[in-house]
């Protein structure tokens, strides 16, 4: 986010409390700048620090009947990474998500017009659907698997290593057509 639009963080590093604290601080932004521009009151919602794998964060809507839950997820170990990144971007990105989610309704595009409008004119912030940080560190676990052909070897995720496992799934090599092998992590 521009310094001009929402507070800038420092640049000196921060602990896991302080980077937690400034990311908190800068969604509870994100919902000022916009209850004012809209002229109705947005809640923030809470905010977790839970997400893993390559995403950096999540605006989570879960709805039970007629009730609805709104939470954002915040990759802590790209966070703790690239503060920056999260500091000027990611948050922005899904405090829109949630900001054009009350304003428009459910029914929107996660990246269509009603949200890019939230993070240009109300956020003060270019909006970019993907983020450029690495991911090797925070990326999700893979499982080694090899197939008929002699060279080949597949890495699966977690999530589908277990459906192997459990008996749910057989995965096929696209070349060779072959059920896929175990080979280890």
């Amino acid at each position: 986010m521009k310094p001009s639009t929402i507070q800038q963080a420092t640049t000196a590093p921060l602990s896991w409390p302080a980077l937690q604290h400034q990311v908190e601080a800068l969604t509870e932004q994100c919902f000022s700048r916009a209850s004012r521009f809209f002229r109705q009151p947005l809640k923030t919602p809470p905010i977790r620090f839970d997400l893993r794998g390559a995403s950096a964060g999540q605006a989570v809507f879960r709805r039970q009947g007629r009730d609805e839950s709104v939470w954002i997820r915040f990759n802590a170990t790209l966070l703790q990474q690239n503060p920056q990144e999260f500091f000027s971007q990611v948050v922005a990105h899904e405090a829109a998500h949630v900001i054009a989610h009350y304003i428009y309704g459910r029914s929107i595009r996660p990246h269509g017009p009603e949200w890019q409008r939230v993070m240009r004119e109300v956020l003060g912030v270019a909006p970019q659907v993907r983020h450029r940080m690495d991911v090797r560190q925070a990326a999700r676990r893979t499982h080694r698997y090899g197939c008929g052909c002699e060279s080949r070897e597949h890495a699966l995720s977690s999530i589908r290593h277990n459906r192997i496992v459990r008996q749910q799934q057989v995965y096929l090599c696209r070349a060779c057509r072959l059920p896929l092998k175990y080979l280890g992590s």
